[in-house]
């Protein structure tokens, strides 16, 4: 019972975290929580060490546990080492027989969702252990530059009409086509097609077209080897 309350826990303050209602750098003090959420500290502390598992909080010497900050220099090896991470569980997938039943299950759901799942089920604890606090990663800088447009926009300096609404339909187009691309490999994994290898690059670089990483920067740190069929 004290275990799922504290899963329950942490997964409130990952959502709080990842939304950016907790900020990146901001500490969290297991007391603090334990009094905010009417919980003893004992659970408090084991949804913080669930948290740190995740890489979304880190501890410091002598100083309460704070939330990671993830810088823009640190993306494009980031989104290297998930390409990687991808490109080998697909491998892994097409060379074996894994149940794929939970990858039709997350058929329109986030990209990172989906991509995550498509590690899980290849059966490699090694790479899911990589990808997932990676994952978090990305997510986290997604929701602290969010947060930090939304200051400027507060702060008088926000985009002209004309160019806020070119960004959303440039958006737009991207959802749709990240959400096209994702269908494809689905079903591309599903029927052990080898289209599944470009429906993953598709989606992959929507990540980075997020991220607003160059695909030169990601090669650059895999000798171009994301490239390749890793099978």
């Amino acid at each position: 019972m004290a275990r799922r309350l504290a899963d329950d826990l942490a997964d409130h303050l990952r959502e709080r975290i990842l939304s950016g209602n907790i900020a990146p750098g901001e500490r969290l003090a297991e007391a603090a929580i334990a009094e905010e959420y009417s919980v003893a500290r004992s659970t408090a502390r084991i949804a913080v060490e669930s948290l740190i598992a995740d890489g979304l909080v880190e501890r410091e010497a002598r100083k309460h546990p704070r939330v990671v900050t993830v810088s823009s220099s640190e993306i494009p090896e980031i989104v290297a080492l998930l390409d990687i991470s991808e490109s080998l569980a697909l491998a892994r997938i097409m060379t074996g027989h894994p149940d794929l039943r939970p990858l039709r299950a997350v058929r329109g759901e986030q990209p990172s969702r989906v991509l995550h799942t498509l590690v899980e089920v290849c059966g490699s604890k090694r790479l899911e252990l990589l990808h997932r606090p990676l994952t978090f990663h990305t997510m986290l800088y997604a929701a602290s530059c969010a947060a930090a447009s939304r200051v400027e926009s507060e702060g008088g300096r926000a985009q002209s009409s004309g160019a806020a609404a070119h960004r959303a339909d440039v958006n737009h187009a991207a959802d749709t086509a990240v959400a096209q691309a994702q269908d494809q490999l689905i079903d591309a994994v599903l029927l052990g097609q080898e289209s599944a290898w470009e429906a993953l690059r598709a989606v992959q670089r929507a990540r980075q077209a997020r991220l607003r990483v160059e695909e030169g920067a990601v090669l650059s740190r895999t000798g171009g080897v994301i490239q390749q069929k890793l099978g």
